[in-house]
């Protein structure tokens, strides 16, 4: 029923505006649940349990929020936020081969996102493979002239 979806999606929405990410992780499945394939909630769902890996991991629970971004991304595997994080927690979980990978993923679908060209940089440079992490520092910068965190201070 088109009206109970959208009803449970408005849910989702208010209860993510109101930072109240579980509930609306849970509004969003259970609209899901009506409709499996419906673009929207699959897409909406995919963000809310991306806001919410990012608020555990921010509390500690970096486990916790890998498990986010990989739900999300079953969801919606192009949602190029849930890569730019899934990317920043493995970093931090210290999963670099995985994190460098979804840095790549995430500048394929999102080539404009100069966090990720950045810390995909970062990365090359720790693996001493300084010609291409030459290459993502100068597209983040491409992207953002004033980029801080490539700017040497």
């Amino acid at each position: 029923c088109p009206s109970v979806i959208q009803a449970l999606c408005n849910c989702g929405v208010v209860y993510r505006e109101m930072e109240r990410l579980e509930d609306a992780v849970a509004a969003y499945e259970a609209a899901l649940a009506v409709a499996p394939n419906y673009p929207i909630v699959r897409t909406n769902l995919a963000v809310a349990l991306t806001d919410l890996g990012t608020s555990l991991k921010l509390k500690g629970q970096l486990l916790q929020g890998i498990s986010m971004y990989e739900r999300a991304l079953a969801l919606v595997p192009r949602h190029s936020d849930a890569l730019y994080n899934l990317g920043v927690a493995c970093a931090e979980a210290g999963q670099i081969e995985r994190a460098m990978f979804c840095y790549e993923l995430t500048t394929h679908f999102n080539p404009q996102c100069a966090e990720a060209w950045n810390n995909l940089g970062v990365l090359h440079k720790e693996a001493d493979n300084l010609e291409r992490a030459a290459e993502c520092y100068m597209a983040a910068l491409n992207i953002r002239p004033n980029f801080p965190q490539v700017i040497p201070s």
